[in-house]
């Protein structure tokens, strides 16, 4: 068996003389399909059958993008057989738990948006394409991918994997705001390596440039020199994750030095297991860099945690702080009432006119009683909207929703909103009545907005409640025209807004998140022919998520 260990760049013609009569000829090379080859293999290869002591001469033919490597290794059937098997078998294997570890951290990457995870996922994909390009897999799968656009991709991919690899260390270890140094020193090679990257990928069109690529190859290996200093820093000020990192760095540089030495060499090992050292390597550093974030994903999972709980703390002050300026606005009539009243009897009294102050003095106190009564029920009202916020208990919907709207009054009264609200008395709930308070809050600041900013005639909002036998569905919806289709899909992703300046983006995905985390049910948005409709749908059993 002839194998060619590097065809990937190659169009090769190979020709069998014996005793000087042509007799056979090959047309290989990985630039030649799969199916001109006599063999399909990961390399290209072909076979020769010998008698004992007989001379044959061999004459090849190469049409080259950029040869790495002109030479043949030739050797038994048996061991051709082994050597092909095992090679297709530990690529597969290694693609298998490649893919395996890009299933994980992508799952990873949506459960927590933390960016570094989504550099290991590109990092991933990056190396098996380089590895299953370069060593011939996708050529021996054949799937009709571009034989051309395949093979120059052996030479643009190490410097987009490289630079990727470079982000995801400035982001993993936060070098912005931990080492202004080091931060732009890989920066620096981030960049240079990503316009290699596109300089190799105008190969697709002049492929001339190949010829520097034995010149431009340095940048790689300073590349990874400089990730393995920086490594050694990292480990020095016990930065989180670093010795998965060093480990990784180190064991990756060894074996691919290792391996050049011997394929610079020409050193003629026995060992033929040496095509799989830097695939091997490749994984090693890979499954390291996975176990360095899966150290910090504890960190990055109370972060999260954290901001998520100051959201909704902050938006509880917020909605709080609301609902008190509508309450003191609300105040301001009848607080002057009292002191009109107030300012008449003491009046009287100055004047010494105490046969009308007695005359008085009843019908007014009266007055006075009924509007204490009313600021002190409007006071019970927002302590009954906001009580026992961190518990869950029955609480009835149809009270929630008359508070809400008290609470609400004067804004919907200065902009000539109407709220028809139909919902029978019985209908409770078990859940976190602040949750729920909070939603709607939430969606009239929302409705509310968009009635004034878009100048409805006789603008409505209406708050349908529908109970069935396992759920309640609650209809909030308005007349203001409805939202643009194409924000609908990202309404409730932070930090979206349609509102400019005037909206901060976190309304309605804490509502969201409220409805789905407090009160263990859904809420989703859709149009109507008058305009947008918030469904939020409740489970009848309480904390037994829908």
């Amino acid at each position: 068996m002839f194998i060619n260990p590097r065809a990937g760049t190659d169009k090769i013609d190979v020709s069998v003389y014996r005793e000087n009569i042509h007799k056979e000829s090959y047309v290989l090379g990985d630039l030649r399909p799969q199916s001109l080859r006599p063999i399909k293999s990961i390399k290209s290869v072909f076979s020769l059958d010998l008698e004992p002591n007989e001379e044959v001469d061999i004459i090849t033919k190469f049409g080259s993008l950029g040869a790495m490597n002109l030479s043949w290794e030739i050797m038994t059937t048996q061991e051709y057989s082994f050597r092909n098997s095992m090679e297709i078998i530990l690529y597969s294997l290694f693609g298998g738990m490649l893919i395996a570890l890009i299933i994980y951290n992508t799952t990873l990457y949506f459960n927590l948006k933390e960016p570094a995870l989504l550099l290991y996922v590109l990092h991933g994909f990056c190396l098996l394409w380089f590895q299953y390009a370069y060593d011939g897999m996708f050529y021996f799968l054949d799937l009709g991918i571009n034989l051309i656009f395949l093979t120059i991709s052996s030479w643009f991919i190490p410097h987009l994997m490289s630079a990727i690899l470079i982000s995801f260390t400035i982001t993993f270890f936060k070098l912005k705001k931990r080492n202004k140094y080091f931060y732009t020193l890989l920066a620096f090679f981030a960049l240079v390596n990503f316009l290699i990257f596109l300089l190799f990928l105008y190969q697709l069109i002049d492929s001339s440039l190949i010829i520097f690529t034995n010149y431009i190859i340095a940048i790689t290996w300073i590349s990874i020199l400089v990730l393995m200093i920086f490594s050694i820093y990292a480990l020095y000020k016990k930065y989180p994750g670093a010795i998965y990192f060093l480990i990784g760095e180190i064991v990756y540089l060894s074996v691919n030095v290792y391996v050049s030495i011997i394929i610079g060499g020409h050193i003629d090992l026995t060992n033929h297991f040496i095509y799989a050292f830097i695939p091997a390597a490749s994984l090693f550093e890979m499954t390291l860099l996975s176990m360095a974030l899966s150290s910090q994903i504890g960190d990055i999972k109370r972060d999260n945690d954290f901001k998520n709980t100051m959201i909704q703390e902050e938006s509880k002050f917020v909605s709080v702080g609301k609902s008190i300026g509508n309450v003191t606005h609300q105040w301001k009539e009848p607080l002057s009432q009292l002191s009109s009243h107030l300012m008449y009897l003491e009046s009287l009294h100055r004047l010494k006119k105490d046969e009308i102050l007695l005359s008085e003095f009843g019908d007014n106190i009266e007055i006075m009683n009924g509007v204490l009564e009313y600021i002190k029920g409007s006071v019970n009202e927002l302590y009954d909207f906001y009580s026992n916020s961190d518990h869950n208990g029955h609480f009835n919907l149809k009270k929630q929703i008359d508070i809400a709207c008290k609470l609400q009054r004067d804004n919907l009264i200065l902009s000539h909103v109407d709220v028809i609200v139909e919902c029978a008395e019985e209908i409770s709930v078990l859940g976190a009545k602040h949750a729920f308070s909070n939603v709607l809050m939430i969606l009239f600041d929302n409705s509310i907005y968009q009635l004034v900013h878009t100048a409805i005639e006789n603008p409505v909002i209406t708050i349908s409640v529908k109970q069935s036998d396992d759920k309640i569905e609650i209809l909030f919806s308005d007349n203001g025209g409805g939202i643009d289709p194409k924000a609908i899909t990202k309404i409730f992703t932070t930090p979206y807004t349609t509102k400019g300046e005037y909206g901060s983006g976190l309304g309605l995905p804490l509502s969201k998140k409220l409805v789905e985390e407090r009160l263990y049910g859904k809420i989703n948005i859709h149009n109507s022919d008058y305009g947008a409709v918030f469904t939020i749908t409740l489970p009848i059993k309480g904390n037994k998520p829908l």
